[in-house]
């Protein structure tokens, strides 16, 4: 199966970006649009093959709300974590989001965007049991994918560890924690650490973590899923650095 990218503003994203290879780009027939051209008009620059193709041909390739334009992309590239933690090591201020076994595409574009969002300076996933970078989570996150370094890792314990080491505090959301994330002062160089949506923290992940905290949510609700606590999350600690 073709890996594709589909949706004007997603192609547009895909085309600036240097972490894909696109192989072409497939706009539908007769249809007028000036930003369908303009993207044509890109890929064309960049000597990306670009093709017509009837409507029908189009929802069978991507089966979605295609807006009459998709990309046939062979790869994405993640971020080096050793480079981008050295480069980060010297800075007074940073912000990592780590996410231990997130397994929902949906749930890590949405982290995705929310982080880029929240001035944090890169994502950390893990290599196995965990979602990766497909065209459904680049869409999911509105192309934020390729504006915020996105680092793939084979432990996510060992890459926390060294993000302790080269300064960052390390923050574990769990619902076992005694604290709220908002009496938690955890300096400028903060690394969140998010679990997987049905287990949270697997226990040697969050025995790693230099604190343990919740977000205050009404009793009538259990928890929330692994995006909207992020989201929270990321808020939290971006106006927490701020009001400072």
């Amino acid at each position: 199966m073709q890996k594709v990218i589909y949706g004007i503003n997603p192609v547009f994203e895909a085309l600036q970006a240097k972490k894909l290879i696109i192989d072409e780009v497939i706009a539908q027939s007769g249809k007028e649009n000036k930003r369908i051209k303009q993207i044509v008009e890109i890929a064309e620059e960049k000597n990306i093959t670009v093709r017509y193709a009837e409507r029908k041909e189009i929802v069978s390739i991507c089966g979605g709300n295609h807006q009459g334009v998709l990309a046939v992309i062979s790869t994405f590239s993640y971020s080096d974590y050793d480079e981008l933690l050295a480069g980060l090591r010297a800075a007074d201020s940073a912000r990592l989001l780590f996410l231990d076994c997130v397994e929902d595409p949906q749930n890590l574009g949405t982290l995705i965007r929310s982080a880029s969002a929240f001035f944090f300076d890169a994502v950390v996933i893990q290599s196995k049991r965990s979602a990766t970078v497909t065209a459904s989570v680049i869409r999911t996150s509105s192309g934020a994918a390729f504006h915020i370094p996105i680092c793939q890792v084979n432990n996510i314990t060992h890459a926390i560890n060294a993000a302790q080491d080269a300064g960052f505090w390390s923050v574990g959301m769990s619902l076992k924690a005694d604290k709220y994330l908002q009496e938690l002062n955890c300096g400028n160089k903060v690394a969140l650490v998010i679990g997987n949506e049905e287990k949270g923290l697997r226990s040697l992940v969050e025995k790693n973590c230099d604190f343990l905290v919740k977000i205050p949510i009404h009793e009538r609700v259990n928890s929330l899923n692994a995006s909207a606590a992020g989201a929270c999350a990321m808020y939290e600690i971006i106006r927490g650095q701020n009001t400072k």
